[in-house]
């Protein structure tokens, strides 16, 4: 296990590469459709629905802020 955590310690997975790039993330797809699914159901996705919502925070933060300001959030 810890070879395998060693291995992998500097991976950053494809939504931060997206950020760092200042690329719009797939949030909307991953989790939007998943928050729409629910709704259509009548089934709840807290937790979920936290992070389609902080997610397209990050999103268009990335459409106002500056590239350093941006660096600065993440790190």
């Amino acid at each position: 296990m810890n070879e395998a955590l060693e291995h992998h310690r500097s991976h950053k997975p494809s939504m931060l590469q997206d950020v760092l790039a200042r690329r719009p993330t797939e949030i909307e797809a991953i989790c939007g459709a998943a928050v729409r699914r629910a709704e259509e159901h009548s089934i709840a996705v807290p937790v979920t629905r936290t992070i389609l919502g902080l997610v397209r925070h990050i999103d268009w933060h990335l459409e106002v802020a500056s590239p350093a300001d941006m660096h600065r959030t993440i790190k």
